[in-house]
């Protein structure tokens, strides 16, 4: 990862990248009588070079108020355990798998007194290319379903 910052009487700004490869197989210690043709032995590597761009600027206003942008591109990798179906009993992963992308922004106003302090902010947040999670689990003789999507918060359980 590289960073870089530049500092002026009324100006701060900075600058970083990050760029990263990430790979991942499964290993099938058994053979599974459902499937198996895909569930014994090693799978196919699947490998990410991602990158990560972020920026942002400050601008002093005066002693006590200030204005900042930050921004930021980058793509994410796929964990492994949401990339396969169903790695315990199987090798397959789900259709079109790739990086997710992701881009952000943010911009406030800062006011700092003896007195009080105060922020007004504004975000963005736009992904893209991420996995859905979807499983099952038996409870107490009742079938429950888990969705969960790992880049939002909270999770949704559905009680069938």
């Amino acid at each position: 990862m590289g960073k870089t910052s530049f500092t002026f009487d009324r100006l701060d700004a900075y600058a970083a990248v990050e760029l990263s490869n990430t790979s991942f197989f499964r290993d099938g210690n058994y053979k599974n009588g459902k499937f198996p043709d895909n569930s014994y032995g090693k799978s196919e590597t699947f490998s990410f070079f991602n990158y990560g761009v972020k920026s942002g600027v400050t601008f002093k206003i005066n002693g006590r108020n200030y204005i900042y942008f930050n921004g930021l591109t980058m793509t994410k990798a796929p964990y492994a355990r949401n990339a396969y179906i169903s790695p315990r009993t199987r090798d397959q992963v789900v259709d079109n798998l790739k990086s997710e992308k992701i881009n952000s922004g943010e911009m406030a106003y800062v006011h700092k007194s003896p007195y009080f302090s105060f922020k007004a902010a504004a975000y963005y947040i736009d992904i893209r290319d991420k996995i859905k999670v979807s499983s099952f689990s038996m409870m107490k003789n009742r079938v429950c379903q888990l969705h969960h999507d790992r880049n939002q918060s909270g999770s949704l359980w559905n009680r069938n």
